[in-house]
């Protein structure tokens, strides 16, 4: 549980509860732009929002179960809720007396704190071409880089990583580690690639 994450998501169950309007945006606002307004420094964000409504009223279990069921059953809603790279959350419920529905929200996020810096250093005399590509949700084609020779690419991502070499078969793929410089050299027998921790911190 997040402090800040639990604040933004009171905030918004509260909103629609006042207003009896549902949906993401309903405020003006994008579900990033309102953790942000609550200090919460996002390396990846999510939110789920839902409501039930019962004329006799709930249970607090009951509520909660219909509640979780509901997103369980929703695809893009568990989805959110089983991403591992999500790492706090913050639930809120509201009430509309004039509706007598229940407004829930759940805000996800994985801190800028939490992402992974890494380095990857050309130590040959060609230019070295890879790519970085994301594991798991969100894995779109990643871009080549081309890195000259003798310089340094310093790289920032929120979701875990593995780096692919131009001149490796397509299964020989190196995972991007936070705080780690990847050195790749050249010998006669090929291309060499050494990790090794970072000196510095990285941002």
């Amino acid at each position: 549980m997040n402090k800040h994450l639990g604040k933004a998501a009171a905030y918004f169950a509260a909103y629609m509860a006042r207003t009896d309007k549902f949906g993401h945006e309903v405020d003006g606002s994008k579900p990033a732009d309102r953790i942000t307004a609550y200090e919460y420094d996002y390396c990846i964000e999510a939110e789920n929002i839902a409501y039930q409504m019962n004329s006799r009223g709930f249970s607090t279990g009951e509520l909660a179960r219909k509640l979780f069921e509901s997103w369980k059953n929703s695809p893009p809603h568990r989805e959110n809720m089983l991403d591992a790279d999500l790492a706090e959350v913050g639930i809120a419920i509201g009430y509309s007396p004039e509706s007598q529905r229940y407004y829930a929200v759940q805000d996800f996020g994985r801190p800028k704190s939490a992402a992974i810096h890494f380095e990857v250093t050309n130590r040959t005399d060609e230019t070295l071409h890879y790519t970085v590509k994301a594991v798991g949700r969100y894995n779109d084609e990643p871009k080549p880089i081309e890195l000259p020779p003798g310089w340094k690419m310093t790289h920032s991502r929120c979701r875990p990583a593995t780096i692919d070499w131009q001149w490796t078969k397509e299964d020989d793929r190196l995972e991007a580690k936070d705080r780690r410089e990847i050195v790749v050299t050249k010998t006669g027998a090929g291309y060499h690639v050494a990790e090794q921790q970072s000196d510095q911190k990285l941002k």
